[in-house]
């Protein structure tokens, strides 16, 4: 029978179920021009008719062309799909058996190969790399944030990464991609692009699907999958990966000896020397990504409203949070004698952050802002008061000492709040913009107001951004810029350099 995939050919087409009630698709065109010497499968995990877009599919009639067949398992029912986060090895490995088999049948001379995008990556390659029915992995754009200390050392195959560096798709980040192949010994290869990706996301035509470069793509699977060698990169090389963002590792001492905490240092494209933003970010529990995972803190949302305002930003991760050392402190009482004493603690993670960041070339040191959010707010709110050199104001999203109860009570007037803005107003002698929303989970519109008031009466200089309520909890309200956009631009434009 044949099938229109999207609108880029006529594909012939062998169905048969799998286990999980899956269609698989061998898929080979009508008339191919030689007989395939590779067979891709390719278990994109989308609802059927679905992957028109996704790179190996687009290319498919390019991959034909020098002999190499793509085998889709997707979907068939659509509303039974599950993301690849939700499934297991043995699952995956279950449902590939039967396009596996069904591909050596019919090609018996063929390579047989396996292909992973996004998400699907750690699974395809935790049930791949040690199966003997296959010959190659190839994973595009993958999601390799959990994967960072990843090491498979039962793996039998070999494996190649292809990674656009210019990439906004927050969730398959260009730098967890080349670390993995570093660990690994993968083959990385790069799509570059002259410029980063103009559109933030994953979606069609963005640079997470390797937009406009199906054919070089295919001329560099076909070489690859034949033993040949291939380029570090295909595209057109322009835009300055290593320029633009960077992960740096920094001492913080502590009583036991000094420990090794991680940063991320994102930059505008250009030569600087860039204006620098310091976010911290908030309290974590124990199911986090960034514990769990140790996924690196990068907030991408924030990142880009910096960067276009012509700001560089940097993301400390504290103790315990990615692969910082440490463990992540995570008691403190509602009821604190002193409320500044949370801020403190995370303030000590961030103080040799913003001394080396100072240091780096292409960074302003004279014009440094400390931000945050949540507990992160809170701590810059204390940084504040430290006159660090180079520091030239605060920006607190959503920043504060909750007494929030089990319960999920919380007092009118959280006096313990309230009392901590009261000690940074007496030592802090640079701007403050205090951004929130009324419908905080963590604190009343009045307990906002009155700490706001408290720190004005104590000497500082503040000004307060109370958002009407936003969509979902406003204690998040640093993932929805279009509030606070205009202000936090007003607020660094006016802010002068350290002297």
């Amino acid at each position: 029978m044949n099938k229109t995939v999207g609108r880029f050919l006529v594909f012939s087409v062998i169905t048969m179920a799998s286990v999980f009630a899956q269609d698989t698709s061998l898929v080979v065109p009508v008339e191919p021009k030689v007989q395939p010497r590779h067979i891709i499968v390719f278990p994109t995990l989308r609802p059927a008719g679905q992957s028109s877009t996704l790179p190996l599919v687009r290319a498919a009639q390019a991959l034909s062309d020098k002999g190499i067949a793509l085998t889709l398992v997707e979907d068939a029912a659509g509303a039974e799909l599950r993301s690849a986060v939700n499934r297991s090895a043995g699952e995956i490995a279950s449902l590939i058996r039967a396009p596996v088999e069904q591909a050596r049948k019919q090609f018996p001379d063929a390579k047989i190969h396996i292909a992973a995008f996004g998400s699907s990556a750690e699974l395809i390659l935790e049930t791949a790399l040690s199966n003997t029915l296959l010959n190659r992995v190839i994973v595009t754009s993958g999601d390799f944030r959990s994967l960072r200390t990843k090491v498979w050392t039962s793996a039998r195959l070999p494996a190649l990464i292809v990674h656009a560096p210019s990439t906004q798709c927050d969730v398959a980040p260009f730098l967890e991609a080349h670390v993995a192949a570093q660990r690994n010994s993968f083959v990385l290869l790069r799509a570059d692009y002259e410029s980063i990706d103009p559109k933030p996301g994953c979606g069609a035509g963005t640079h997470h699907l390797l937009a406009g470069l199906d054919t070089e793509l295919a001329g560099a699977l076909a070489n690859w999958l034949d033993g040949g060698s291939i380029p570090p990169s295909i595209g057109k090389a322009g835009f300055d990966y290593a320029a633009h963002e960077q992960i740096f590792k920094y001492a913080v001492s502590g009583t036991f000896g000094a420990k090794q905490l991680e940063m991320t240092l994102l930059r505008p494209i250009g030569p600087g020397p860039f204006p620098l933003a310091v976010f911290n970010h908030g309290d974590l529990d124990a199911n986090s990504v960034y514990l769990r995972h140790k996924h690196r803190f990068v907030d991408r949302v924030v990142a880009r409203e910096f960067l276009r305002m012509g700001w560089a930003i940097a993301f400390p991760s504290r103790s315990g949070v990615g692969l910082s050392e440490g463990h992540y402190p995570a008691s403190f009482s509602r009821t604190d004698g002193d409320p500044t004493y949370k801020a403190r603690v995370h303030i000590e993670d961030i103080v040799p952050a913003v001394n080396d960041l100072r240091l780096l070339p292409g960074i302003n040191p004279s014009r440094i802002v400390l931000t945050g959010q949540s507990a992160g707010g809170y701590a810059v709110m204390y940084g504040g008061t430290l006159n660090l050199p180079g520091v030239i104001g605060v920006i607190n999203f959503s920043g504060g000492r909750t007494d929030l109860t089990g319960t999920g009570e919380k007092s009118e007037i959280n006096k313990m709040m309230v009392g901590g803005f009261a000690e940074f107003g007496k030592q802090t002698r640079v701007p403050v913009l205090m951004v929130f929303a009324q419908n905080d989970s963590r604190y009343t519109a009045a307990t906002i107001r009155a700490s706001h008031k408290a720190f004005i009466e104590a000497g500082g200089k503040a000004n307060l951004l109370l958002n009407e309520p936003i969509a979902g909890d406003g204690h998040y309200i640093h993932r929805n810029p279009a509030t606070w956009r205009d202000a936090v631009k007003t607020f660094l434009s006016e802010l002068e350099p350290s002297k």
